[in-house]
């Protein structure tokens, strides 16, 4: 997942040191890294999760820094005035409650959905779908599962048909997040959402830039580019052996 430009931005124009939301501004850099390591494990559920947990910790805990600053700052009514906005967002308030969930109930993310297959280029032409409810990495499902079931079956060892090849996409839900859009992309709204509260405060406190602006944050969906891995994500010389490179 690229990095985000507004917090790119936001490092620039109001640096951690001279902040005077200091404290909730870095723990917003934090949820902004364990998102960053979501995207970056996707596959591996085992991190995937545990950096779940830690970006709703770090969500709720951003909050918690702001109003405390905002005390000091003596600017506590504008934090009264405006949690308001926190609790009836219909995104950000889930991830409050699933903080809570995770902190002091269970684990929220608790398995996976695959569709595993047939993919010509990067579009799926036939999957059937698996529910995984443990770690097992995409990596490991694809090597030891999907090929020795289906290569020579359903597709053939040299791959003849330029295009096509085995592949799995995974998705993880929770439904205490949201009722149907996979955790990553939520993640990354209520992440947004965040942002521009944080943006707000640093404007009640004295007109600071914060930076934290950029309306293109939940413009892109993460998921798209990271759910999907194909025999040649895990082989690059595949396409070489297989002969496609510079077939027509």
């Amino acid at each position: 997942m690229p990095e985000s430009s507004s917090e790119t931005h936001a490092e620039e124009n109001c640096p951690i040191e001279s902040c005077p939301l200091g404290e909730a501004h870095d723990r917003l850099i934090e949820a902004s890294y364990f998102l960053h390591q979501m995207a970056e494990h996707y596959h591996n559920p085992a991190p995937f999760r545990y950096n779940g947990n830690a970006f709703l910790s770090s969500l709720k805990s951003t909050t918690e820094m702001l109003r405390m600053e905002l005390e000091r700052s003596r600017k506590v009514e504008w934090f009264k005035a405006n949690k308001g906005h926190l609790s009836s967002d219909p995104v950000l308030s889930r991830f409050m409650v699933g903080r809570n969930i995770v902190l002091h109930q269970r684990p929220l993310l608790r398995g996976s959905k695959l569709q595993a297959g047939i993919f010509r280029g990067r579009k799926l032409k036939l999957a059937f779908t698996l529910d995984v409810s443990h770690d097992r990495t995409t990596m490991d499902i694809l090597e030891n599962t999907l090929k020795p079931a289906y290569v020579g079956f359903l597709i053939d060892e040299e791959h003849s048909a330029i295009g096509e090849q085995l592949g799995i996409q995974r998705y993880y839900h929770v439904g205490e997040l949201h009722e149907s859009s996979d955790v990553l992309s939520v993640s990354y709204s209520a992440f947004g959402r965040m942002t521009r509260f944080v943006a707000r405060a640093h404007e009640a406190v004295g007109g600071v830039d914060s930076g934290l602006t950029d309306e293109t944050i939940e413009e892109w969906n993460p998921v798209d580019a990271v759910s999907l891995l194909l025999e040649g994500d895990l082989d690059p010389d595949a396409y070489e052996r297989w002969g496609w490179v510079g077939a027509s």
